[in-house]
């Protein structure tokens, strides 16, 4: 594998130490597509109420309510997209049947639940020799995984140790980088009463973090099943405390605000609601990435609903780089981790140079001439 890259941090951007909840927006958006089944027939809906079914995974309401419709708006890309619309009553009346509870009795049907469970296709470690928790934030500022190992550090374990016990997988690793002191420290307070389980330290270096990275660094084989922190706090949240999961961890940050910050928020909360609450800016010119600045993309505030697929949100300062012709000097290609050829793909708009690609940006980042080649690479090039 070639050379990873360690990304300079601007220090000044500092994540507050504690997560904030906003819990009760006025209304969610939740990304239909007309191929969904609609699954409830009134107007009036409880939370945890099954709402539609797409690609054999049910949605369900994150709050009480109303449904008021199904619109068309565009989403964090700019395409227009199908959104079911929820205003809330703010009652949280829900009737999903969940105790609960914290054992580490594991119970005969466990596999059952576990392979049964909707959010992820858990199949994939049966008959894993070892379990590597993948539990690290590649792109800068992003602040997710750190602030679930800090708070959650016992139900994640728990949650581990149950998945190897039920599964007969003889080791879990987990894997943090070397920087992140507060998932260091949570882990290490009771790591030693999980004698199958060790943390693994890191450099601080990107992109580790990608799984297709971290299982060549690790030297893994197809007997290492990898899992996120993510995928383990919403089993635990489903299988052990038994509550329909509505809620999901977002960083928001940037050096275009003083109080960056992560927010635990309902799926499906529109971003400009919670960002009048909560954020504090430094300036009024900025610009928004949904993601990341290194694989994320650009976006508009009033377009961002902040559902499953969005992990952080940056409001960072204008930075005017204007786009010149191709240099040659062949650094994208030098800096790919996976050994792609960006440049070849730029001559070939796109039909070469990409077998293996896995969409880190650190071509972009590299390009003296400030060319998107994360875009080329995909094929999305400008005439």
């Amino acid at each position: 594998m070639k050379r990873l890259l360690a990304l300079v941090k601007d220090p000044s951007i500092k994540v507050k130490s504690t997560i904030t909840d906003f819990l009760a927006p006025q209304r969610v958006w939740l990304n239909i597509d007309e191929r969904a089944k609609i699954l409830v027939s009134k107007k009036e809906i409880l939370k945890s109420d099954p709402l539609f079914s797409l690609d054999n995974k049910i949605y369900y309401s994150p709050i009480s309510g109303k449904i008021k419709n199904i619109d068309k708006r565009l989403n964090e890309e700019g395409k227009e997209s199908l959104f079911l619309q929820v205003l809330n009553d703010y009652q949280e009346s829900d009737h999903y049947a969940g105790v609960d509870f914290t054992t580490t009795i594991i119970e005969p049907t466990l596999q059952k639940k576990i392979l049964n469970y909707e959010g992820y296709d858990w199949n994939k470690i049966k008959g894993k020799k070892s379990l590597v928790l993948n539990g690290i934030e590649d792109e800068v500022y992003l602040a997710n995984r750190p602030f679930l190992h800090k708070y959650y550090h016992n139900e994640i374990l728990l949650m581990l140790d149950a998945i190897a016990h039920t599964f007969g997988i003889s080791v879990s690793r987990i894997c943090v980088k070397e920087n992140d002191r507060e998932s260091i420290e949570a882990f290490q307070t009771v790591l030693s009463t999980y004698p199958n389980m060790e943390l693994v330290i890191l450099p601080d270096v990107y992109p580790i973090g990608n799984d297709v990275v971290l299982k060549k660094y690790l030297h893994l084989s197809e007997e290492d099943g990898v899992v996120t922190t993510e995928e383990i706090f919403d089993l635990y949240h489903e299988i052990i405390k038994a509550r329909r999961k509505d809620f999901i961890f977002v960083t928001l940050t940037g050096d275009a605000i003083s109080n960056p910050q992560v927010v635990r928020v309902k799926i499906g909360t529109e971003l400009q609601e919670i960002v009048q609450e909560v954020l504090k800016f430094q300036r009024d010119d900025y610009e928004v990435y949904v993601n990341g600045l290194m694989c994320g993309i650009k976006s508009q505030m009033d377009r961002i609903i902040l559902d499953e697929h969005v992990r952080a949100v940056y409001f960072m300062k204008p930075i005017v780089c204007e786009t010149k012709q191709c240099e040659g000097c062949g650094k994208c290609n030098l800096v790919c981790p996976m050994g792609c050829k960006p440049y070849q793909a730029l001559l070939t708009k796109g039909k070469k140079g990409c077998t293996n690609c896995i969409h880190c940006g650190l071509c972009t980042f590299i390009c003296p001439s400030y060319i998107d080649l994360a875009k080329v690479m995909v094929g999305d090039q400008d005439e």
